[in-house]
């Protein structure tokens, strides 16, 4: 146990003397090697540990601060510290740099305790059955993310609580108080001026982002976009960012979902009431569907609201899987729907030579396929037909996919002028390109699709809808 549970802390303020130099040795297993832990045990601690941090930094810098002036006390260092929760070089950077100013860590390091903190807390998480995994911690019988605080609070209380020399003094006394109770003690460096500092920008920037959103958040959103972009970010409407933090939350460590946020973000062509739209409009759409959608969303809705993009195309694209989504398609109810990144340049350009379908759908009973969207602005004709049938299927043959059963195409003419066609015609149109043999990749169309929806106006300007079914190598009406 550290020297400094021997001592009686200072009533008026927290001396450290001696803070240690930072040093580069990395013991993989220290945790593991000066508490006693087994391997089971030191993973589900370590995982605690990093979930503390994002749901309750305060008591996470205060158990470090107890570990920390254990293993200094003892020859250990902060690098070595912070090794094994095995963080990206950005978060290990960042937390090196940030837990000697917080005051949660320095009153922790000032009542130390550290062994029989962590001991505590091991012992806890045995009792509540935990399982950790993938850096994920779960609870049975206590609610996460409730659970990992309720445990560090008790804990601290359990250890230092009842030391009536320690709660009655001065300003330690009145720290460990405020860290026990919700909401009271905040890290030192949540003030904009401090988490300025700690973000590299202005503390202007970080108070408007404080308005909306907190601490944590405006942290997360350093961790999870490029440099330049989280600072262009906090320049915007407060809305933006309130919604930005909020997609992030909501897409959780999908690169492709991560990828698309800050590919609309980086657009040039995307204006400040545009980019408004499109995260409000984004962030309703993510919570509506919830645990079903994945992917590049983002950027569709990006370009469904910038007046210089594919308006018409994107906006197809983002009905079809609300229909997809809510059963009104010919495959039924779906279970997830993945959206597939465009093939685009950073500046979110697409590149012609090379295009990809739009959906990986998994449908209710686990089978998947492509889904692919046109939505041909040109009117009704053999050789618009012909050509949107084209580039779907080149797109669909030239996925990396692997789905288990053949595509589904919506041609969605309705934004088209209306047409005298008839089903009949329309019919032999799309079968002429589905049955013939393509040229230059040697596939008919109806070897890789298997639903061709096709939306169009009659001449009244009603909707109609034509589903057609591969059956016996072409493609028939449905009911």
């Amino acid at each position: 146990m550290g020297k400094s549970q021997g001592t009686q802390p200072d009533s008026s303020s927290i001396q450290l003397a001696n803070d240690p130099i930072f040093h580069l040795e990395i013991h993989q297993d220290l945790w593991a090697d000066k508490f006693n832990l087994k391997p089971d045990k030191e993973q589900q601690f370590e995982a605690f540990i990093k979930q503390l941090w994002d749901v309750g930094k305060p008591w996470a810098e205060f158990v470090l601060g107890t570990i920390y002036q254990f293993l200094y006390d003892n020859g250990g260092t902060v690098r070595e510290l912070l090794k094994p929760l095995q963080l990206t070089p950005k978060e290990e950077a960042l937390w090196e740099r940030t837990l000697p100013s917080s005051t949660a860590f320095k009153l922790g390091r000032t009542l130390g305790g550290g062994a029989a903190i962590v001991q505590g807390i091991v012992e806890f998480l045995t009792g509540s059955v935990a399982e950790a995994g993938g850096g994920g911690l779960c609870l049975t019988g206590i609610a996460c993310p409730g659970g990992v605080v309720a445990i560090a609070a008790g804990t601290i209380l359990q250890v230092h609580g009842g030391s009536t020399a320690i709660f009655s003094a001065g300003e330690e006394g009145k720290l460990l108080r405020d860290l026990l109770s919700p909401n009271r003690m905040e890290s030192s460096i949540n003030g904009s001026e401090e988490l300025a500092k700690e973000l590299g920008v202005s503390s202007g920037e970080i108070e408007r982002a404080l308005d909306v959103i907190p601490p944590g958040k405006i942290r997360q959103l350093y961790r999870e976009l490029d440099p330049e972009l989280f600072e262009q970010l906090l320049g915007k409407d407060e809305k933006v960012i309130h919604d930005v933090s909020r997609e992030l939350d909501l897409v959780g460590d999908n690169t492709a979902a991560i990828d698309g946020i800050e590919t609309t973000l980086r657009s040039k062509k995307i204006n400040a009431q545009e980019l408004k739209n499109v995260f409000s409009e984004l962030v309703k759409f993510s919570e509506r569907f919830q645990g079903r959608v994945s992917g590049e969303f983002a950027y569709r809705f990006g370009r469904a609201n910038a007046s210089e993009l594919d308006t018409i195309g994107a906006g197809g694209e983002i009905k079809t899987a609300e229909d997809l989504l809510e059963g009104r398609t010919p495959l039924g109810s779906i279970r997830e729907l993945d959206g597939i990144p465009e093939n685009i340049t950073p500046k979110g350009e697409a590149i012609q030579e090379y295009t990809t379908p739009d959906f990986l759908v998994t449908e209710a009973n686990g089978v998947t396929r492509l889904a692919e969207v046109k939505t041909p602005t040109g009117s009704v004709s053999k050789n618009n037909i012909d050509g949107n049938l084209r580039d779907a299927i080149s797109s669909i043959k030239g996925s990396n996919k692997n789905p288990t059963e053949k595509a589904y195409i919506r041609l969605d003419y309705r934004q088209a002028a209306p047409t005298n066609w008839t089903g009949d015609e329309i019919v032999r149109a799309v079968n002429g390109r589905m049955v013939r043999v393509d040229k230059t990749t040697g596939i008919k169309g109806t070897d890789v699709v298997e639903f061709v929806e096709f939306l169009y106006k009659d001449t009244a300007g009603q909707a109609q809808k034509l589903v057609l079914q591969v059956q016996n190598g072409k493609l028939v009406i449905l009911p």
